[in-house]
């Protein structure tokens, strides 16, 4: 979906990232948007529903492209929100308010799940992303983008609150600080702007994930578990935020202040997200899957670590292992550690 209003606030990337901003409208052509200033040509993306506004090539010294739905790909329709994912667009949505007279702008916002779900609850809502690997609903309903987060192809002051989660994390120290800063210039004074990531420190509880985390990575020795994904998923993260100085000097040199900031001390994802989850995974749903293929002519090798495509009964045990992952926040919320749950204030 290319709405109107994503046209009127496109901008081109070329000249954003050469200081031309005010004067670089897109103006709709019959092959596509065309910029008023430097006369660079977008072909229309309206078959593919969204628009390509990446910068040009030699912008960036370094490029990333977070690519989770590579690594845990399901084909079909988007699966509702559960477990980590639950936990984060509830406690987004309870710091942010999100409501219908607000434009809202997910920032890194990978296939589209969150921008899909949320999109009932927002008067405008857009997501930009590096990749392109956009689910086909999102591409129905929602506006979408796909960019670089360091030079966010819109104009100033055009949306009033944004999120971004998980993106930080695969950023270099300069790339946090141009992150931060575009979201500021395209939120209006005053906007909202709430992030998921972390900073390299833990508290005393997550003694407890960690002796998780070994025990996984011995089931994974042993063949129980396959923890490949979730190591591939993380092979691009930076982690350029060390302590939490580090993150106050970087949000008052970009324009932001705290508003409200929470912890995720995680005991209830450990136990249920990170061990139970990928046992089941690997033990149940990926053997009988790899058993089907292997018995089904014509086709090949099906790797374990592929999603499981259940059916709606799991709905509600999986509901309920959400809600009690919710209690990682409401009983550790207070206690700082690395994880992060931040909402802040456009100064």
């Amino acid at each position: 979906m290319i709405s109107e209003y994503l046209r009127t606030i496109a901008r081109c990337p070329a000249c954003l990232a050469n200081g031309n901003g005010a004067s670089s409208s897109l103006e709709s052509e019959s092959e596509g948007l065309r910029c008023s200033h430097c006369g660079r040509e977008f072909p229309a993306l309206d078959d593919r529903g969204y628009l390509d506004l990446r910068p040009p090539v030699d912008t960036f010294s370094d490029l990333t492209e977070y690519a989770e739905e590579e690594f845990h790909h399901r084909p079909g329709r988007l699966r509702p929100l559960f477990l980590s994912a639950r936990v984060k667009m509830d406690v987004m949505t309870k710091m942010l308010r999100p409501g219908q007279g607000d434009r809202v702008l997910d920032i890194g916002c990978g296939n589209g799940r969150f921008v899909f779900f949320k999109r009932p609850s927002c008067g405008e809502l857009v997501g930009i992303d590096a990749g392109s690997h956009f689910a086909p609903e999102s591409l129905r309903s929602v506006d979408l983008a796909r960019g670089d987060v360091r030079l966010l192809p819109f104009a100033e002051a055009s949306f009033d609150k944004a999120y971004s989660l998980d993106v930080l994390e695969h950023l270099t120290e300069e790339g946090v600080v141009r992150m931060l800063s575009e979201a500021r210039r395209v939120l209006c004074p005053g906007g909202k702007f709430f992030v998921y990531s972390h900073v390299m420190m833990s508290s005393k509880l997550a003694a407890f994930q960690r002796g998780v985390n070994r025990l996984v990575r011995y089931l994974d020795t042993k063949g129980l578990v396959d923890n490949a994904p979730e190591r591939e998923r993380k092979s691009d993260h930076r982690n350029a935020l060390g302590s939490y100085a580090q993150l106050d000097a970087l949000l008052t040199r970009t324009g932001f202040e705290i508003e409200t900031i929470r912890y995720y001390n995680v005991f209830f994802k450990s136990v249920i997200e990170d061990l139970l989850l990928p046992l089941v995974e690997h033990n149940v749903y990926s053997k009988r899957k790899r058993h089907a293929v292997t018995e089904a002519p014509g086709h090949g090798h099906s790797h374990g670590s592929v999603k499981p495509d259940v059916g709606r009964w799991v709905h509600l045990p999986l509901g309920l292992a959400s809600e009690l992952m919710k209690l990682d926040v409401a009983l550790f919320g207070r206690i700082r550690t690395g994880p992060f749950f931040l909402l802040l204030r456009a100064v």
